[in-house]
């Protein structure tokens, strides 16, 4: 994780690990809190300092390598300067490290970071734009799914927690769109994978469209398919106890920790209350 911990501004120090927890009531600032920690400003209401504050030249290297763009903010307002690989941009970092350092990793966290709502998690589930199988990149979760078999498995794993007998699956009932599915029989033969009437069929007879499940189902599942397809590396998630039965909750907060240490991924979670089974 990048950030070891978090200064509020009312002095209370937070050490964050893999899986972090935070309670309050209603109005008592959570949502401000998510907010500045998405962005780390310190203007909110919330945010006073960050652990570390900054990255250090390493790390900075790394990032800048990773982007293959090494120009560097002028710390005047909006611009940069420009430079054609390390050697240069190191002194520019140098010149004014406090504020690169600093600028770095507001944005490194940011470009890793995603916020998972009460609004969010349940149109996670909604159908989603398809450019075909063919497609060189990905441009949301389900494209995400498809493609990629290994993570679709992880999803189909966690479901059956909740879900026992059923399974999961993605299709096309038009060109451009793609619905996810919980379906009884388990798809065989790469059906999913076709557009034919064979396969609209199927789950016309077999399958449910998961956006017509509960709430809390769609919130279980949609927090699920966020963490494994969305590719990034810290999720802050507001109160995810929201529309999930005590039990279910349970199995969630169970889910998010073994993900925390198979997939190196970093989850802050605000709850109302203490006995959120979380």
């Amino acid at each position: 994780m990048l950030l070891n911990g978090v200064t509020l501004k009312n002095g209370h120090e937070i050490p964050l690990k893999s899986l972090n927890l935070v309670i309050g009531p209603n109005n008592s600032g959570k949502t401000s809190f998510l907010s500045d920690l998405k962005s780390l400003q310190d203007t909110g209401l919330i945010l006073q300092a960050t652990s570390p504050q900054g990255l250090d030249e390493f790390q900075i290297k790394a990032y800048l390598d990773s982007l293959g763009n090494y120009n560097i903010p002028s710390g005047k307002g909006k611009g940069s300067y420009g430079a054609n690989n390390w050697d240069e941009a190191s002194r520019l970092v140098q010149r004014n490290i406090e504020f690169v350092s600093s600028e770095f990793l507001r944005r490194k966290w940011s470009n890793s970071t995603t916020i998972l709502d009460g609004k969010t998690r349940l149109s996670i589930v909604d159908d989603k734009p398809y450019q075909g199988i063919s497609a060189d990149t990905s441009q949301n979760v389900f494209e995400t799914l498809r493609k990629n078999r290994n993570l679709k498995a992880d999803l189909q794993k966690h479901l059956e927690v909740v879900l026992p007998g059923k399974f999961f699956a993605l299709w096309n009932p038009k060109p451009t769109q793609l619905r996810a599915y919980i379906c009884d029989v388990e798809p065989v033969e790469d059906i999913e994978y076709f557009d034919s009437p064979k396969a609209a069929q199927f789950f016309e007879q077999n399958a449910k469209s998961l956006a017509k499940y509960s709430d809390g189902i769609k919130a279980y599942l949609g927090i699920l398919i966020n963490v494994i397809a969305d590719g990034k590396k810290q999720f802050l998630i507001d109160e995810p106890e929201a529309f999930l039965h005590p039990n279910l909750c349970f199995k969630l907060g169970q889910t998010l920790a073994s993900i925390a240490c198979d997939l190196d991924t970093a989850f802050l979670t605000l709850a109302r209350y203490s006995n959120s089974n979380l």
